[in-house]
């Protein structure tokens, strides 16, 4: 493979992963037209849709939805609300977790730090360059901060090897399980190396993880705020 064709793949691996993960649902208008897409976010007086039929995101207002839909947007956001408050890592990751060997650990044990989910894989040029500064990040800051590992290796093995050969003492997603492609829709990576910063409460701090890690590698969690 070569060089170009290496960082190319870096992309639009990424855009087949996010397209093929989408979950749909009908959303219907007050006039009765409809449409099919899964749920983004929330702006203000409108709501984002993932459209199944090209993908592509649109903005409606809430007011132009069916009660139906708007009700159905009022409780999703309750029970996310209340899933975070017991639990800020429920929304994000199962149970339980893996580490370098495989070897399963429960997802507790990140409570109260820092989170960065980071999208990455070893036959990706740019992760290879900016994983040795996340390494060293993470293991200045390992007592506030922690890593997990979204895998975009070829085979587990080679998953493995990545995080062995780079020395990544953190967690990882199981490799091509429906919650790490869960989460690269719902953070819509588009292309790696990519590290979403998550709060100990579970909110998103910044999806540029890397630009803050690569102009502060000395830095400390403070640099997320």
């Amino acid at each position: 493979m070569t060089k170009a064709s290496n960082w190319l793949s870096c992309a639009f691996l990424y855009l087949a992963l996010f397209t093929s993960s989408v979950e749909s649902r009908t959303w219907t208008y007050q006039n009765g037209s409809s449409i099919e897409g899964s749920f983004v976010r929330k702006e203000g007086d409108y709501v984002v849709i993932q459209k199944f039929s090209d993908f592509r995101q649109i903005s409606i207002p809430l007011f132009k939805l069916s009660q139906k839909d708007q009700d159905y947007l009022r409780t999703t956001r309750a029970e996310t609300a209340k899933i975070r408050l017991a639990n800020p890592l429920k929304e994000y990751f199962p149970d339980k977790l893996q580490d370098a060997n495989g070897k399963e650990i429960p997802t507790s044990s990140l409570s109260g730090k820092h989170v960065g989910i980071y999208f990455s894989a070893k036959w990706c040029g740019p992760c290879r360059v900016f994983t040795p500064k996340l390494v060293e990040f993470r293991d200045r800051n390992q007592n506030n901060f922690e890593v997990v590992f979204v895998s975009s290796d070829n085979s587990d093995a080679a998953m493995k090897n990545y995080m062995k050969d780079s020395e990544m003492q953190w967690l990882a997603m199981k490799r091509g399980s429906k919650e790490a492609k869960d989460l690269n829709s719902r953070f819509e990576v588009r292309g790696i190396p990519s590290l979403v910063i998550l709060s100990p409460k579970g909110e998103v701090i910044t999806r540029n993880g890397r630009g803050l890690i690569d102009q502060n590698p000395n830095g400390s969690v403070a640099i997320f705020k």
